[in-house]
């Protein structure tokens, strides 16, 4: 059994950064008949591990820190003091991060109740996906106007913008033009980010004894859907399900008319195209179509380790173990959960205290990166925070 004792002891202060420099007093154990405050009552590893205050030289020991980020830590240090006789490195430490970054604190957000992500040395990432397009457009007349529609809720006029999109996975993307006479044309295609993998499509036309002959680029593919829909100037709609699309040209098609192809693929992802062709001179009297190229990368969701908890625990050896240094992906369910918060009493810097409820089930790793498992669901401790 690994048994260790606790009194509460605020570490000295110094500066307007509030680093831990030392400390040159302590608070006495309570008596022993003294009702237990403060203590950890769980298992490290399997093994029983009880924290209790006023026994076997341990003493709780609370601070905070304003850290190299400009972010306060609140810190419950549960340590053997210098009349230690035995085991006398172990010690186990709860440090809390402040919800924001700089000097302002308000202590309702900074601790609250409920679940704290856990630190990590591979914080939680979001993907950063910098998308360049390149947009081709043509008419019977000067392009006079391009719409990009990013499906985000941006937009661009650029016919050849950038666009980052930020922990997306996929997204439905629209290029519009416009000609000098307002013929207008599009393209859209779904996105897909994550795979960098999209099913943007395309068609042409051949025409030949009054008929136009409409095929897809590439060609039918098996298991894809294909729907055409041929638009007339009197806005009469014939419907196609057919991988190629042939009609004959009626009287009303002399005029300019539209014709659109959408496909969807078996995995999902849908596409559509439209382009107004020339009916007089079966040519195309305007066309749009778009590629674009990505580069991916990975960003911390919470760099500042925001609002985060660390548990770092010493065993007898002096070998240190934190969460910080690894990750929690193997072990599954892993928490860090404060059920109460209340108020304390003042510490012996005059500083104001507060007494944390809370229960956690977490790896903890070494320099070596093998890992012990805590777990608890009865830990009571303490730290302090700026008046």
């Amino acid at each position: 059994m690994k048994r260790l004792s606790i009194n509460i002891y605020i570490l000295s202060l110094i500066g307007a950064l509030f680093f831990w420099t030392g400390c040159d007093s302590v608070e006495f154990p309570p008596d022993p008949d003294t009702e237990i405050i403060f203590f950890i009552d769980g298992t490290m590893e399997g093994e029983t591990f009880l924290v209790e205050a006023g026994k076997e030289s341990v003493y709780l020991f609370t601070d905070y820190n304003f850290n190299t980020d400009n972010v306060y830590e609140f810190n419950g240090n549960f340590e053997k003091t210098a009349i230690c006789t035995t085991d006398c490195d172990e010690a186990i430490s709860i440090t809390i991060n402040n919800y924001a970054l700089g000097a302002g604190i308000n202590m309702n957000n900074a601790l609250f109740l409920g679940t704290y992500p856990i630190a990590s040395n591979m914080p939680d990432s979001i993907d950063i996906h910098n998308l360049t397009f390149q947009a081709t457009a043509s008419g019977n007349s000067m392009i006079t106007k391009t719409d990009w529609n990013f499906g985000d809720g941006e937009s661009s006029n650029q016919l050849n913008p950038s666009h980052i999109y930020s922990d997306v996975t996929n997204a439905l993307v629209r290029f519009e033009t416009k000609d000098l006479f307002g013929t207008k044309s599009h393209v859209e295609a779904r996105i897909d980010l994550e795979n960098n993998q999209n099913c943007i499509t395309d068609f042409y036309f051949t025409y030949q004894n009054n008929q136009f002959n409409f095929y897809p680029i590439g060609g039918s593919q098996p298991n894809y859907s294909y729907e055409w829909a041929i638009n007339s100037p009197s806005d009469s709609t014939i419907m196609l399900s057919s991988s190629n699309a042939t009609f004959s040209t009626p009287i009303n098609y002399n005029d300019l008319f539209q014709v659109c192809l959408n496909i969807t693929l078996p995995n999902g992802c849908t596409s559509q195209v439209c382009k107004k062709i020339d009916g007089n001179n079966q040519t195309l009297a305007s066309t749009s179509f778009f590629n674009y190229t990505s580069i991916s990368t990975k960003e911390p969701k919470n760099p500042l380790s925001l609002s985060q908890v660390n548990i770092e625990y010493t065993d007898s050896n002096g070998i240190i173990y934190s969460n910080k240094k690894g990750n929690q992906s193997s072990l599954p369910n892993n928490y860090f959960e404060v059920i109460r918060i209340s108020d304390y009493d003042d510490n012996e810097n005059g500083q104001k205290t507060k007494k944390i409820e809370a229960k956690a089930k977490i790896l903890l790793f070494n320099d070596n990166g093998a890992s012990i498992e805590f777990k608890s669901d009865d830990i009571v401790f303490a730290v302090a925070y700026p008046n």
